[in-house]
């Protein structure tokens, strides 16, 4: 039985081989199919493809006339614009000729004004008492020639007035014509552009049309020869040649194997029957090697024996020897003791010496830390120190000393120009004022201060030692330049002034220098109102709103 069994097996190995081999070529073989297929799908859509292309180069290439037809007729309308660009060039000539015209014709007529300036001037000479010189050679004139002269400077006055009215007409009439030429000129000129840039726009349009119809045209043959190209190939079943050679040789060697699936199966099924005899065989040859492996063992067992003998003489020597080594066994434990001891200690040491590392190792961490944290104090007061300094710039810069200070400094010497100018006027140029912002003290130091220093005929002195007239024309002078230089700084006027009594303090003198000051002002301002009781200042002015108080109360009267 396992005779057969072995027979059956090698002839089941060969037909397993056969299978393989049968197998792998079917599965070349159906690669290669696909593969082929894959090819003529290939065509197909290339061929579906070119159809396509060649519709669409078709339909362009038709386009071609039609195109080249409209780029004639855009470009003859182009070349047609030449005519309105010349117009165009003669209407600029025109009006730069029109522009000289016009240039000397303003000459002209300024000469003429010249002209006639000088005439009015020597007729006003002429005009003159007895004792007129010619103006040519200097002789005295008398009557008649006065008059003959006169009557000839009048009669070229006149010409020349009229020569310069028909200037002016004709240069009216000029500058018109020029206007109205310019908005021709630059109507012509937006609308000549625009059309220029239309059919330019429309020509470059055109021009690319083209191009592309004629890569389209030119495309047509190359994809027409292609397509006939694959429908030879598809008739003729001439694609993928190496994959049909190659799938045509894989069939003739499968045919060749001669490959029987029932004689597969049915030796498939014999094996299965003949299995058991692999068992009964296996068995019988286990039984046949243990029976060597038993009688090996049993020479091992007896040697075995024997080493365990020899081994028993040698343990019992080995007896003696722990005997006298438990002996010495007291003194080895003390010294062991004694060991354990230094070690401990050398333990207790280390422990110590670690606990000293981690805690110089924290000092140090820490140390880090506070290193960092110093260098970010020291930027931090860096930058504290840089900001102390603007602010005490600012501080100082914002302070009476600082930007204040340049403003009164800036605005006092206006102030003292507009109070002197005011001043003098009212005092016949007697007083003059200064205005002091730093006086020195008594220690050597510069103080900031503002000091009115006001100088007459006898010297300068304090604003407390001068007369309650000669106060108030300081004050006035100085109020009115204030108000001024405050409506220049705001770049609004100042529409209204109103003087409140103080002119009691005035004689007559002081009475009329102030009157003078007012009315020299009286531009600088729309209204001035005066409010006074002293007669001789209120009939000063043209218009009054007089203020009577009667029993049933005050009444109003303009006047």
């Amino acid at each position: 039985g396992y005779a057969r069994l072995s027979q059956a097996k090698k002839r089941s190995s060969e037909l397993d081989q056969t299978l393989r081999l049968v197998t792998n070529l079917k599965e070349r073989k159906h690669r290669l199919e696909m593969t082929v297929t894959e090819a003529s799908q290939a065509l197909v859509r290339e061929h579906a493809v070119l159809q396509s292309q060649i519709g669409e180069l078709t339909t362009a290439a038709q386009k071609l006339p039609s195109l080249k037809q409209e780029l004639q007729k855009v470009t003859a309308q182009l070349a047609e614009l030449t005519g309105p660009e010349a117009r165009l060039a003669g209407e600029k000539q025109a009006s730069q000729e029109l522009r000289a015209q016009l240039s000397r014709l303003e000459a002209a007529s300024t000469q003429l004004e010249r002209d006639i300036n000088e005439l009015e001037g020597k007729l006003a000479l002429l005009k003159t008492p007895k004792g007129t010189k010619c103006p040519l050679c200097d002789t005295e004139l008398e009557a008649d020639g006065i008059e003959r002269i006169g009557g000839k400077y009048t009669d070229e006055k006149e010409r020349k007035r009229e020569t310069l009215e028909r200037n002016q007409a004709e240069l009216a009439r000029q500058k018109a014509t020029l206007s109205r030429k310019e908005s021709e000129i630059a109507e012509l000129e937006r609308k000549l552009s625009r059309d220029k840039a239309a059919l330019q726009a429309k020509v470059s349009v055109l021009s690319q049309e083209i191009s592309k119809t004629e890569e389209a045209a030119a495309k047509l043959d190359e994809a027409r020869k292609n397509r006939d190209e694959i429908e030879e190939q598809m008739a003729k079943g001439s694609f993928a040649p190496t994959e049909q050679q190659t799938l045509k040789g894989l069939e003739e060697e499968l045919a060749g194997l001669s490959y029987d699936p029932t004689e597969h199966d049915a030796l498939r099924q014999q094996l299965a029957d003949l299995e058991q005899y692999e068992g009964l065989k296996r068995k019988l040859e286990d039984a046949e090697g243990r029976l060597s492996q038993e009688k090996e063992a049993l020479a091992r067992a007896e040697a075995a024996a024997q080493e365990l003998r020899l081994s028993l003489e040698a343990e019992g020597e080995k007896g003696k020897t722990l005997e006298e080594e438990l002996g010495r066994l007291p003194q080895v434990t003390g010294d062991y003791t004694q060991a354990e001891k230094g070690h401990q200690a050398l333990l207790t040491r280390q422990k110590q010496a670690q606990e000293a590392l981690w805690g110089t190792k924290a000092k140090l961490s820490r140390l880090g830390e506070l290193e960092v944290k110093r260098r970010e104090r020291e930027k931090l007061l860096s930058q504290a120190t840089k900001e102390e300094r603007i602010y005490k710039d600012l501080a100082q810069a914002f302070g009476k000393r600082g930007i204040q200070a340049l403003l009164i400094e800036g605005a006092l010497p206006e102030i003292e120009t507009e109070a002197n100018e005011l001043l003098s006027r009212l005092t016949d140029n007697r007083m003059h004022l200064k205005i002091e912002t730093q006086r020195e003290t008594k220690a050597g130091n510069v103080v900031e201060t503002l000091d009115i220093k006001i100088s007459d005929e006898l010297g300068t002195r304090n604003y407390e030692m001068y007369s309650g007239g000669e106060a108030f024309r300081i004050n006035f002078a100085i109020r009115i330049a204030l108000s001024k230089l405050l409506t220049r700084r705001a770049g609004a006027p100042l529409p209204t002034l109103v003087i409140d009594e103080g002119f009691g303090t005035q004689d007559s003198t002081g009475i009329e220098k102030l009157k003078e000051a007012i009315n020299s002002i009286q531009d600088d301002f729309e209204k001035i109102l005066v409010i006074t009781h002293i007669e001789e200042l209120r009939d000063a002015f043209p218009t009054r709103i007089n203020v009577v108080k009667t029993a049933e109360g005050s009444t109003l009267e303009v006047s």
